[in-house]
């Protein structure tokens, strides 16, 4: 999710600001390493299940205004003309998938776990 969030933040700015925009992004990373430690020791001394409650709790919480910002503008970019209808690639399912597993390098991927499973 940061690096959505700077990938947004680098996009809206100007050179100028953009220093003082990704700035703006990352500090919260301050916080969080003073912070952090007496968090979640708070949540160890009472119940750390609720660690991943909160986490499932606040995540979308705060995703949400991120997400609607995207699908707006989106619709607004659909609206304005400023999106192509997208073209059929023409490739078959079993093409298509040979594609996305080279693409994402999912190949390698599985031979490198065969091989971590057959030193183990």
């Amino acid at each position: 999710m940061t690096f959505a969030i700077d990938v947004i933040t680098l996009d809206t700015s100007t050179l100028r600001n953009r220093g003082l925009a990704y700035a703006f992004t990352s500090s919260p990373n301050i916080i969080v390493a003073y912070a952090g430690p007496n968090v979640a020791q708070k949540f160890y001394e009472k119940n750390w299940r609720w660690a991943f409650g909160a986490f499932a709790i606040i995540l979308p919480a705060f995703a949400a205004p991120m997400v609607w910002v995207l699908l707006h503008a989106k619709g607004e970019a659909k609206k304005k003309g400023l999106l192509q209808p997208k073209t059929p690639s023409g490739r078959t399912f079993m093409q298509s998938l040979s594609h996305y597993l080279i693409e994402f390098d999912s190949k390698l991927v599985y031979a490198m776990i065969a091989i971590l499973l057959e030193i183990v």
